[in-house]
């Protein structure tokens, strides 16, 4: 730009010249100003939309990348279990809801898993988030790729018992479950009612309920309350009769208990088996004599595959870095 178009930025002098590049000097008012051509700026314009189609919403935090809202982990949805395939640590989920990330197109997106296909190590989105925002504060948007990096220190966190098992959460435990013994925080390993024994006469019903001793995980909780639906119904056919609220029972009187009208000696038998039965039935279970693992099948919604002395954790090859 010639010279003679600069003026000074205090007095609007034209008396002016160059002392270094776009830095100027005053001679009327001896004032010091910087000036930049405008010609010579380059604007760097970001993608209007995302790779996958849509408009771009955000930026990555992590690798500065456009994306979309449907490409931003840092907002998941609540009702989808999304999770990244991995090698040598994850989870096999029987939810048929599962999403996979994967890579489709020469894109890394979302993709929901067929009932038919086989079930392959995944890592949930949740937990690889929770672990990225212990380690670096608030997350406002990340994209798929970055969160590979999370993959190793987020499987050795949930191995060592520091990050609760349950596949939707990424909380830190608190205590283990007193059945299988593996790690959860406070909302998901708790004493569980096992089952609910009514003492039944005529019309008149109490309940009495049958509490697990220790603390449960979901997945134990509901393997014991089938053994002990199979159990009652098996072992003390004689003395207890199904209730409607399966696996729920009641216990009747004897018949030189009853009388005409509700008495106290038919409910305190009532309640006298009912409770020795209860005990018989916590102390198997928490004698590990119940073999859980002959009804463990229907309640695991998910297992921990551990390959990691073959293979270090990380995301499966050909899933991530391909936008």
């Amino acid at each position: 730009m010639p010279l003679e178009a600069l003026t000074c930025t205090r007095c609007g002098s034209a008396d002016v010249k160059e002392v270094k590049p776009q830095t100027y000097f005053c001679n009327y008012c001896d004032t010091v100003f910087k000036r930049v051509d405008p010609n010579s700026i380059t604007v760097a314009h970001s993608p209007t939309f995302c790779l996958c189609g849509n408009l771009v919403t955000a930026q990555c935090q992590f690798c500065h990348a456009a994306i979309c809202k449907d490409c931003d982990t840092a907002k998941p949805h609540p009702s989808v279990l999304m999770g990244l395939p991995t090698v040598g640590f994850g989870y096999l989920l029987a939810d048929q809801s599962r999403w996979a990330i994967v890579a489709d197109g020469g894109l890394t997106r979302p993709r929901q898993l067929s009932a038919g296909e086989p079930l392959t190590p995944m890592l949930p989105v949740i937990k690889l988030l929770s672990w990225l925002s212990a380690t670096h504060g608030d997350l406002r948007h990340v994209c798929f790729d970055c969160l590979s990096p999370a993959v190793a220190d987020t499987a050795a966190q949930i191995a060592d018992g520091v990050m609760c098992e349950e596949p939707t959460c990424g909380s830190k435990t608190r205590r283990r479950c007193d059945c299988c013994h593996a790690a959860y925080c406070d909302r998901h390993v708790h004493g569980r009612v096992i089952t609910k024994f009514y003492l039944k006469w005529k019309d008149r019903v109490t309940s009495e309920d049958l509490w697990s001793e220790g603390a449960m995980c979901g997945r134990c909780s509901c393997e014991a309350r089938l053994w002990v639906g199979n159990t009652c119904t098996e072992c003390y056919a004689k003395t207890l009769v199904r209730y409607d609220d399966y696996p729920s029972y009641w216990v009747p009187a004897k018949p030189w208990e009853v009388k005409p009208v509700w008495s106290k000696t038919a409910t305190s038998g009532a309640r006298r088996r009912a409770t020795k039965i209860g005990k018989e039935l916590v102390s198997a279970l928490a004698g590990g004599d119940c073999q859980l693992e002959l009804v463990r099948a229907t309640c695991a919604n998910y297992m921990i595959y551990d390959n990691r002395s073959s293979s270090a954790p990380a995301a499966a090859p050909g899933v991530v870095g391909t936008r």
